[in-house]
């Protein structure tokens, strides 16, 4: 089996010296989620379908789970 060896044009990295490195800073304050309520219908042919809308973002996902 032959040795990895690194690229050459690969920059290598070193742990800065302890009396060097800088603690990260503390966490802020938690910020209130705003969840957003589902609203439950059903079509006419029994199938259910729960809806979330959120118009922040242009942005659509959708979950079809089918149960026998």
């Amino acid at each position: 089996m032959a040795a990895l060896t690194a690229p050459a044009d690969i920059q290598i990295f070193t742990p800065a010296p302890a009396g060097e490195r800088v603690l990260p800073p503390a966490p802020g304050a938690p910020v209130a989620a705003a969840i957003p309520s589902p609203v439950e219908t059903r079509l006419a042919n029994g199938m259910r379908v729960i809806v979330v809308e959120k118009h922040d973002l242009p942005l659509i996902s959708a979950t079809v789970v089918v149960t026998p």
